[in-house]
């Protein structure tokens, strides 16, 4: 993935979408997301806000399902593509939902 403007606020939205799951639980989703975005963002640094949250979203992740399942979670988000992403997020908006 290229990074221009609109792929670098496609990551952003990615990451913070992520960090919201984390809150809500959703720790295996979040992972995969998380890992997905970092490829995207290849050598586009995060901004001081951006790396806060998610260095934050990761130490809760490494706490609550533990290392190893993050890790395992991480590598199934290898490659996601942002459509894949945002399947995975619906996916999960309707499972939240009851829908």
């Amino acid at each position: 993935m290229t990074t221009g403007c609109a792929e670098n606020f496609t990551t952003h939205l990615a990451e913070t979408a992520a960090a919201v799951l984390v809150e809500l639980d959703q720790g295996a989703t979040a992972a995969r997301i998380l890992e997905a975005a970092g490829a995207w963002r290849a050598d586009s640094p995060r901004s001081a806000a951006e790396e806060s949250q998610v260095t934050a979203a990761t130490a809760r992740l490494h706490t609550a399902p533990g290392p190893r399942r993050y890790e395992e979670e991480s590598a199934l988000g290898l490659g996601l593509t942002p459509d894949e992403v945002l399947a995975l997020l619906t996916d999960t908006a309707e499972d939240l939902s009851g829908s």
